[in-house]
């Protein structure tokens, strides 16, 4: 039994080793060429090692980034993150990201203490109680909302005087409950 196990273990070998052999003459692996290395390739590999020095992964970048001059731009210029961006040619999301990193942050200026006149008891007199605005319009003059005038006004006391026109027709046309429902039924008939 022995005997017939080698024999078929050794026939199956021979059919392997041949199949083998008939495969790699059909794909020409005796007659392949050893590979020729570009040598641009090369020479561009070699300049990386040499400068140790990888491009980042997926294309990006590497840009240095000088602290003084964004902290110029950004707090003394007040050039916004896409104007810093636009003039060193990155994306805002870099700039800010730096700015965050290194603590350049800039004081906000309020707008409405620079352009709006100050509210005081006098100028609130002359433009609203004596003149012709609203309120709303007023508390556009003075850059707060209306709610916040009102209250002002209420504080100081600054009362609106509304002088009440005459009409004549109205005056003469006036009738009471009573007198109105006793013409609308006679009307009805």
């Amino acid at each position: 039994m022995v005997d017939l196990q080698d024999m078929v273990v050794t026939r199956i070998i021979g059919a392997r080793n041949k199949k083998t052999a008939e495969l790699e003459q059909l794909l020409g692996v005796e007659k392949r060429k050893p590979a020729i290395i570009n040598p641009e390739f090369k020479n561009a590999v070699q300049k990386m090692v040499e400068t140790d020095k990888c491009p980042k992964a997926g294309g990006r970048k590497v840009i240095e980034l000088d602290e003084e001059q964004i902290r110029d731009l950004y707090v003394n210029k007040g050039m916004s993150y896409k104007g810093i961006a636009e003039k060193l040619k990155c994306s805002d999301f870099t700039i800010r990201k730096f700015c965050n990193q290194h603590g350049i942050i800039r004081e906000a200026i309020p707008k409405n203490k620079l352009t709006y006149p100050v509210m005081t008891v006098e100028a609130v007199r002359e433009i609203y109680t004596n003149g012709s605005t609203s309120l709303v319009d007023t508390a556009k003059y003075f850059g707060v909302n209306s709610n916040e005038l009102h209250k002002f006004i209420e504080k100081h006391g600054l009362k609106r005087l509304v002088i009440k026109q005459n009409d004549p027709f109205l005056d003469v046309n006036k009738m009471s409950k009573d007198e109105f429902r006793r013409k609308m039924l006679l009307g009805k008939k």
